[in-house]
């Protein structure tokens, strides 16, 4: 895992230390293959808007700043530890498949304990799995830290769990929300992505059927989120992408505006369609309790001249769309 956000990195390693234990998973993500690209009706590309100084080739490019400094994170030892942190203005929050740990943005360790104990409220139990794919973001608007993860795969009680930090310091106290993955019982939910803006935090996750496996549609939560930092809950607005072809990996933005009221989701739609790569943007507009997932069916493409071998997975996707954070896309200034 690393976070960086001015100047600062943070990299954690997971191995050596065992710190839960619980009912067995895999670890292992929903396979999720190159999605078709829609051209009925036709799509809309994005247009290339980057603005050149005059003479670029006069412009001599400055080395990056080194970073200030570097420590370890949180140990763990799982096969896959699915690593997360972010940084936010005085700590540093990681968590794993394992467990979670706040730190001084010099490395200083805080609090360290389980991530069964850190969801504790929302009636995780032993007949519950570990809780799996950990997401954590700050949100620098509110001082807020939020975090996510996914609970019991391949059952008919999977489930979506939401925390918000109660204040600025992750260690004074969060409000813990957990929600049913599908109200059907044929689905769970995989891999969750989370993102905000002024007005939601958003979750993204891949849903697959219980009874064979396979990636089947997309399931996003929309939370409201001056509820939620207030220590209330209303049912979020559940949107779906149901097409298999060309569901999965919507991964929403982490919104560095904090006067705009679309949130964005980006997905690596195709690694190789004639010799071309392709991102799709999607987003979600609409008054509080009411939003519209947009560009399902009339999609916008960005193209890029360059193939790669596959399509990306989420988290090369979050490292591609984000500056900042892991996982999570960042939208700032128009941008």
């Amino acid at each position: 895992m690393k976070a960086v956000i001015r100047g600062l990195i943070v990299v954690s390693v997971a191995s050596v230390l065992s710190l839960d234990a619980g009912r067995a998973q895999t670890n292992e993500p929903v396979q999720i293959g190159p999605r078709t690209i829609l051209t009925n009706p036709p799509p809309v590309y994005f247009k290339n808007k980057t603005v050149l100084p005059p003479n670029p080739g006069a412009k001599v490019l400055t080395q990056s700043p080194a970073p200030v400094t570097n420590f370890l994170a949180l140990l763990g030892s799982r096969d896959v530890p699915d690593t997360d942190g972010t940084v936010g203005r005085d700590h540093v929050l990681t968590m794993l498949n394992l467990g979670f740990s706040v730190q001084t943005r010099t490395g200083v360790s805080v609090r360290t304990n389980s991530s069964r104990s850190f969801w504790g409220s929302t009636n995780v139990g032993p007949t519950d799995s570990i809780p799996f794919d950990p997401r954590t973001t700050y949100d620098p608007y509110s001082d807020r830290w939020i975090a996510t993860a996914g609970l019991n795969d391949s059952s008919t009680n999977s489930a979506i769990l939401i925390g918000v930090s109660m204040t600025n310091n992750p260690t004074n106290g969060w409000n813990l929300r957990r929600v049913k993955a599908d109200p059907n019982n044929l689905r769970w939910a995989d891999y969750p992505t989370v993102g905000l803006n002024k007005d939601w935090i958003v979750i993204q996750a891949n849903m697959a059927t219980i009874s064979n496996g396979l990636f089947d549609r997309s399931h996003i939560w929309v939370f409201n989120k001056t509820n939620l930092y207030a220590g209330n809950f209303t049912n979020p607005t559940l949107l779906m992408h149901t097409n298999a072809g060309a569901a999965g990996n919507e991964v929403p933005a982490v919104t560095y505006d904090n006067a705009l009221s679309k949130l964005y989701l980006l997905q690596s739609a195709n690694g190789n369609t004639n010799g071309s790569g392709y991102l799709r943007l999607f987003s979600i507009t609409g008054a509080i309790g009411s939003e519209t997932l947009n560009n399902v069916t009339n999609p916008i493409y960005i193209q890029v001249s360059k193939s790669w071998a596959h399509t990306l997975p989420a988290h090369s996707l979050g490292l591609l769309f984000r500056s900042a954070e892991q996982h999570h896309g960042p939208h700032r200034n128009g941008c």
